[in-house]
């Protein structure tokens, strides 16, 4: 899937066979944050950025999973049976700072908050465990996908202006926004 800024807001499927394109979903916002699943597209809405929306494979109605009372979404991964994000920055609607990791069904249902406070913000999913950015503390932190204790991977101030994450069998990746970007990769834990 594509999204075409170019003709508005507009979510495409361009076949991998032939290169064609068809018009998936047409709506007066933007798209952010797209992945899929072996069923749904699932989206950030850029005009409600609390949102998790998805629509179905098959072109059905757009479903909201987490509703924009809840809390905004700065970054999000998913497995096969839910969504896990980040909020990192600021407060929800009633000015409570519900900053943290949390989770949800895909198919919708209750959140689960996995971790409490810092700046969390890129965040991946490896195997049983997820690893975000903390913009706040400077750190790389990691925490099972089913909750319980965080452990710090790596710490310090150099890391002031992470922006991306990525983790493989071989190591932790991460890149710096600074006056000198870099891509760094430490060894996988």
């Amino acid at each position: 899937l594509i999204y075409d800024p170019g003709t508005g807001s507009v979510m495409m499927k361009v076949s991998k066979d032939t290169g064609s394109a068809e018009v998936w979903s047409k709506r007066q916002t933007a798209y952010r944050l797209l992945f899929a699943d072996q069923t749904h597209i699932y989206f950030r809405d850029f005009t409600t950025p609390e949102n998790i929306k998805k629509i179905s494979k098959e072109k059905g109605d757009v479903q909201t999973v987490i509703a924009k009372e809840y809390l905004a979404v700065e970054d999000a991964v998913i497995d096969d049976t839910n969504i896990y994000w980040t909020f990192g920055q600021g407060s929800d609607a009633g000015g409570i700072s519900r900053r943290g990791v949390y989770k949800i069904p895909k198919s919708g249902g209750d959140v689960t908050t996995l971790v409490k406070g810092g700046g969390p913000i890129s965040i991946v999913l490896y195997g049983d465990y997820l690893y975000w950015i903390d913009g706040e503390n400077h750190a790389i932190n990691k925490v099972s996908k089913n909750g319980g204790t965080v452990k710090e991977i790596i710490k310090g101030d150099y890391l002031s202006f992470l922006s991306q994450l990525a983790v493989d069998g071989t190591g932790i990746y991460f890149s710096t926004d600074d006056s000198s970007p870099t891509i760094r990769k430490i060894a996988a834990q």
